[in-house]
């Protein structure tokens, strides 16, 4: 079942409800009355979709900033992704990526000063040897197309 809430459509399953994003780009459902954005990884032969606890003030940035809802996507894939190295494969066991270390990321991106997060970007950029902004750009441009 679908409803239509505002501007946000709002889709029930069950004990679930489905607040935000779809397909292979992250999402935010509400599961017993617990925000969960769910952000799919994938490198190589392994997929995996993450899971972590978001509040309230997380989930209306969210719907209401593009450009903050891309930085942490791409963002958090990025560090996602980069765990899937070569002693996890070895090991058989999923990596770890704690709610805690999720949390900061969030701190930053969604509610940080445009200031801290111009930063946040430049030492990223470094640490990891990309261009976040390129991908945040690609990233909603092709939000911002009609389906």
């Amino acid at each position: 079942m679908t409803s239509k809430v505002g501007s946000r459509k709002i889709s029930y399953m069950g004990n679930k409800i489905h607040h935000l994003g779809s397909g292979w780009e992250p999402h935010v459902d509400e599961i017993n009355g617990k925000l969960i954005y769910s952000i799919p990884v994938g490198s190589s032969f392994v997929s995996l979709d993450f899971k972590f606890e978001i509040k309230p003030v997380d989930l209306e940035v969210l719907k209401s900033n593009l450009y903050r809802y891309s930085l942490l996507y791409i963002s958090l894939h990025t560090l996602l992704q980069n765990m899937f190295g070569p002693s996890s494969v070895s090991s058989g066991l999923p990596p770890k990526f704690t709610q805690e270390e999720f949390d900061q990321v969030v701190k930053v991106v969604l509610h940080s000063s445009d200031d801290d997060v111009k930063i946040f970007i430049s030492n990223f950029d470094k640490d990891h040897n990309i261009s976040l902004i390129r991908f945040v750009d690609d990233f909603q441009l092709k939000k911002m197309k009609p389906s």
